[in-house]
């Protein structure tokens, strides 16, 4: 489609409080007629107009880059265009936010039309009859700043280059023509000015009460300008010194954590809406109220009056889970989500997007609805667990993604004796006065036949919060609330939530997420990012606010409350290009409920606080998420300019440290430990034999904190493999008394590792030990011996001279008081009597051997020592006692040495 014309305006400072940026708010055409909605000359349903935003070069219309941004361009539907024929309607085309431009220059803009139909503005033109008048008009202008109305000629290639080897070029001739190239200046090729003619137009600029206060502290002048001739005013509201003050809500995000071994993932994608699986409408009766629908239609007709069903509000839209009935066949549905957008009468109701079936009698339930934005695997506690992040939840205290709900009740035995009016009532819940709220029974309506047996279960409620199927209960009660006159009756159930995705329907092809339960993440590193324009004489300030902190509990499941702070007790961070907090800028350890988990996070006080983000006076802010609230203050010296925040584009980006303070079994491939990192094998040249080995770390090591270094090290003489070998945890040689600032992230200092002088001691025999120069055999007196077995790994030690010793391997243990060694004693150090025996606790570690120079030394599987080593390898573990203050490491480096 090519541009229809374009219509050139100055942007005169003089008439803006000598401001040097101004934004255009909105642009009013006057519109003579328009074309037939249908069979007109393009084919096109509705056509409608585009108008672009563009600058100028040398008071041409440029050339709009029309794919590359909304934020430029506006749109009206055929229905939007208004016609009259005394040039009396005016057809608005909004910019939101507006668009900035600076002053003392000339703004254009553009029309397009679909299909380039036949729309038709009113002009001025030189020389033809003024509107209802006799006059005829001159073509100028009766207020200034309006420039000429340009025609469009064709499309030119839109290139800012003059490079001939990045350039197009549109024209050539004989040898004395010059080429042209599709630069800036070129675009004056695809316009002609028309001469005396003149769009009737309204150009708004943006304005904004703030004028005068520079420093987010006083307001000078508290009345606006008067309005200008040709420029309306767009207000805002503000405080009394002038502050324009407003807060961004998080988007309402569900955190789900679900079961991938029982989960069907591969058709589900980022963009597709999901919802859970709910008992059809009306819930707990064997009938249910249908809807007719037509395939394209954009409205639904009930069997039944729904009157107070349904509410309109774009702050909390209500959707719905249309089920087509073997719309692909027996046992496979077609399923429409769909929004409520319209209630037409009690029994008709419009919806969001035309429907994609048809069917007379469609079952429908009312759903929480959220879109897929993200897969994560999330290391959890020291698990891995699938999680997947969705947006724009819409759910609220009535529907709500809930953790472990009742999915089916099988009915085992019938029983005899019940009644249609008793119900089942389903116990076992997680509910925890004043620190879980999010569980509840579930309850179910029966069906039974003459004889009182039960051939229909219906539930009514799903309940929420069943994590241990071994404690749910259920009761059977009649219409009074007492225990039912039936007997006999037994009833199983299936617990654990599911969410589908929107396509394929129910037909085994769709995606659908097992088992979900809604979670709340703690708050690590925090990364604000704000789009902000800031035009010359304006002033912001950005802060964020947490209302919600989590506390361990071991009462409830997963062994923590989150808990939501009052107004005046929330935590406040500053945002600053750039800057990245830490956790331990809070006063407490904050945290981010998924939106159905935070319409029932309490109070500290244990009331719920549905949602409400703190706000004890019960002011929902913005109807939205308040896991996390931006606060935007903002100023200008003149009321045409602001500070302006981009929502698109604008995002906080949290991480969570996952660490424990656990390093059991790292001398293994199997510690406990969560945080740790594992660097890259290395091998010696030439297979050259190290003696020693020798680690270096910047590390950042606040006090309750560590980062432990391991090492595992091979010969290529020994007959194991690599990975078989264990972990050495090696000792600090230098930095072990040095401890960073906790909340100075650049108070860094370096650690060095290096093996220790032998292995961990498991424990110390009793009594002491006799040894002879050059003899296996060692006796002991008042030792037991008999503790050890053969193949224990053993340290004989002067208890005067600790550092005169040897490791060795118990060969065969005779009783507690004999024994002998696979090696005789050779320092003389050791021969006599006196001496300690103990149990090495990890005996295929690596040792500093101090009979041998302090050789490396390291046992194989079958014993076998094994001195020196060519193959390596680095494990760092880091430790913390809580998640807030943690160890960071900036590098590591590895030596291999002789002894």
């Amino acid at each position: 489609m090519a541009f229809s014309g374009a219509q050139l305006f100055y942007l005169d400072p003089s008439k803006l409080n000598n401001t040097t940026t101004a934004s255009i708010d909105r642009i009013d055409v006057y519109f003579k007629s328009k074309p037939q909605a249908t069979n007109n000359k393009s084919g096109i349903s509705n056509p409608g107009v585009q108008l672009f935003l563009s600058t100028t070069a040398n008071s041409v219309p440029q050339i709009p880059d029309t794919g590359l941004s909304s934020l430029r361009w506006s749109r009206r539907e055929w229905q939007d265009v208004q016609i009259a024929d005394d040039a009396s309607l005016a057809t608005t085309f909004r910019f939101d936010p507006p668009v900035p431009f600076a002053t003392a220059t000339n703004v254009a803009f553009i029309l397009q039309f679909d299909g380039d139909e036949d729309f038709i503005p009113w002009f001025d033109v030189s020389g033809d009859n003024l509107l209802s008048s006799n006059a005829i008009s001159t073509g100028v202008p009766s207020t200034s700043g309006v420039g000429p109305y340009y025609s469009f000629i064709s499309s030119v290639p839109n290139s800012g280059s003059n490079n001939t080897s990045n350039s197009t070029m549109v024209v050539s001739g004989t040898a004395s023509a010059l080429a042209i190239y599709a630069n800036a200046s070129y675009t004056a090729a695809s316009w002609t000015p028309k001469i005396g003619t003149y769009l009737k137009f309204n150009a708004y600029v943006a304005r904004y009460a703030v004028n005068g206060n520079t420093s987010l502290t006083s307001f000078v002048n508290t009345s606006s300008p008067a309005n200008s001739q040709i420029f309306n005013s767009v207000t805002t509201t503000t405080n009394a010194n002038g502050e324009v003050i407003f807060s961004m809500p998080q988007d309402r995000y569900e955190y789900l954590f679900y079961d991938r071994i029982n989960s069907s993932v591969t058709n589900l994608s980022a963009g597709e809406r999901v919802f859970p699986i709910l008992p059809e409408f009306p819930a707990g009766v064997a009938t249910k109220i249908t809807f007719q629908c037509t395939i394209g239609a954009n409205t639904i007709t009930s069997s039944a009056s729904l009157a107070n069903t349904f509410s309109i509000s774009s702050a909390q839209p209500n959707y719905i889970v249309i089920k087509s009935g073997n719309g692909l066949g027996a046992g496979a549905d077609i399923v429409n989500v769909r929004q409520i957008t319209g209630i037409l009468s009690n029994t008709q109701f419009a919806i969001d997007v035309p429907l994609t079936f048809s069917n007379t009698a469609a079952t429908f339930w009312i759903a929480p609805v959220a879109t897929i934005d993200q897969f994560k695997s999330a290391r959890i506690f020291g698990n891995t667990q699938d999680m997947v992040i969705c947006k724009d939840s819409s759910a609220n205290a009535s529907v709500l993604f809930n953790p472990m709900q009742v999915n089916s009740i099988t009915i085992t035995a019938n029983g005899t004796g019940y009644s249609n009016t008793d119900y089942v009532i389903i116990k076992g819940h997680s509910f925890v006065t004043a620190k879980h709220l999010h569980a509840w029974n579930g309850s179910a309506n029966l069906v039974t036949n003459g004889n009182g047996a039960i051939t229909q279960v219906l539930l009514n409620n799903t309940g929420s919060g069943f994590w241990n199927i071994a404690n749910l209960t259920y009761s059977i009660a009649n219409s009074v609330g007492s225990n039912s006159v039936g007997t006999s009756a037994n009833l199983t159930f299936t617990v654990g939530t599911n969410i589908k995705g929107e396509f394929l329907g129910f037909d085994g092809k769709g995606g659908n997420f097992a088992n979900i339960s809604p979670r709340s993440i703690d708050i690590g590193r925090v990364l604000p990012a704000v789009l902000v324009s800031t035009p010359s004489g304006t002033f912001y300030n950005a802060s964020i606010h947490y209302p919600y902190y989590s506390v361990d509990d071991v009462t409830v499941p997963g062994g923590r409350v989150v808990y939501c702070d009052a107004d005046n007790f929330w935590d406040v961070l500053a945002i600053q290009t750039g800057n990245i907090h830490y956790p331990f800028e809070f006063s407490k350890r904050r945290t981010l409920p998924s939106w159905s988990e935070e319409l029932y996070v309490p109070y500290a006080n244990g009331s719920s606080s549905q949602g409400l983000g703190g706000t004890s006076n019960g002011n929902v802010r913005a109807l939205s998420s308040n896991a996390s609230v931006v606060t935007f203050t903002a100023v200008s010296n003149n009321d045409f300019v602001s500070p302006t925040v981009v929502p698109v584009g604008s995002k906080i980006t949290y991480s969570r440290y996952v660490i424990n303070n656990d390093y059991t079994g790292e001398n293994t491939n199997y510690g406990n430990a969560w945080a740790r990192g594992i660097e890259a094998k290395f091998n010696l040249a030439s297979n050259t034999l190290a003696e020693d080995l020798l680690v270096y770390a910047t590390c950042y090591k606040p006090a309750n904190t560590n980062v432990l270094c391991f090492a595992k090290i091979y010969n290529t003489q020994d007959n194991d493999s690599f990975d078989t070998k264990d972990w050495t945890m090696l000792e600090v040689k230098a930095g072990a008394n040095s401890i960073s600032s906790p909340t100075n992230v650049n108070d860094v200092y370096e650690i060095t590792w290096g093996f220790p002088k032998y292995p961990n001691v498991a424990f110390q025999c009793t009594g002491a030990a006799t040894t002879t120069n050059g003899s296996q055999t060692i006796t002991g007196a008042g030792t037991n011996f008999s503790n050890l077995v053969s193949g224990d790994l053993i340290l004989i030690q002067n208890g005067l001279f600790p550092n005169s010793y040897m490791v060795a391997v118990a060969n065969v243990v005779t009783n507690s008081t004999l024994m002998t060694i696979n090696s005789p004693v050779s320092n003389l150090n050791l021969v006599g009597s006196g001496f300690t025996v103990s149990k090495l606790g990890y005996k295929y570690q690596a040792f500093n051997n101090y009979l041998n120079d302090n050789v490396a030394r390291y046992y194989s599987s079958t014993l076998t020592e094994n001195d020196g080593f060519n193959t390596a390898q680095i494990k760092l573990v880091m430790l913390s006692a809580n998640g807030l203050i943690v160890p960071l490491i900036n590098d590591v480096r590895c030596t291999a040495v002789s002894a």
